[in-house]
C-alpha cells in the first residue's frame, strides 16, 4: 500500500515539477530608455520586454518623430545581469537611425546571453557629419 501511495504522489508531483515560469528560471525583466543630451521632438512609446522562444530577453521601444523634419538619432542597448553587472555585448555600438517626419521606428534589442535581464537603451542626437 505504501508503494502504491508513493507512486501516486510521485506521479502527481512530476508534472508540477516540469512546469516553471520563465521568471523563475531567469529572473524578472526590466527595461529602461534614457536620452543623452537634447533630442528635440522625440517621443518614446510602448516599451515591451519579454523572453523570446530561445529564452533570451528582448526589449523594444517605439521612437516617434513629432516634427515635420527628418530626425536623425543614434541608439545603443546595454544589458545587465540580476546583480547589475554589464553583460559583455560585442554589438554594443551606436546604431544610426533616421525617422521620417511624423514617423516612427521600433528600437529592438535581444540580450547577448541568458544572464542578461535588464536592458538600458541610450539615445542621442546623431552627430552632424555622419548623416
Amino acid at each position: 500500500m505504501n508503494r502504491l501511495l508513493s507512486a501516486l504522489l510521485l506521479g502527481a508531483a512530476l508534472p508540477l515539477a516540469a512546469c516553471s515560469s520563465t521568471k523563475a528560471d531567469y529572473g524578472p525583466l526590466e527595461g529602461d530608455t534614457g536620452i543623452i543630451g537634447e533630442v528635440d521632438d522625440l517621443e518614446l512609446r510602448d516599451p515591451i520586454i519579454r523572453y523570446d522562444n530561445s529564452g533570451l530577453a528582448v526589449y523594444q521601444i517605439t521612437a516617434v518623430n513629432e516634427d515635420d523634419d527628418m530626425l536623425w538619432i543614434e541608439w545603443r542597448p546595454r544589458w545587465f545581469d540580476l546583480e547589475g553587472f554589464e553583460v559583455n555585448n560585442p554589438a554594443n555600438t551606436w546604431i544610426r537611425v533616421n525617422i521620417q517626419p511624423r514617423g516612427f521606428t521600433p528600437l529592438k534589442s535581444i540580450a547577448p546571453s541568458a544572464l542578461a535581464t535588464d536592458c538600458k537603451i541610450e539615445i542621442r542626437k546623431a552627430k552632424e557629419g555622419l548623416r
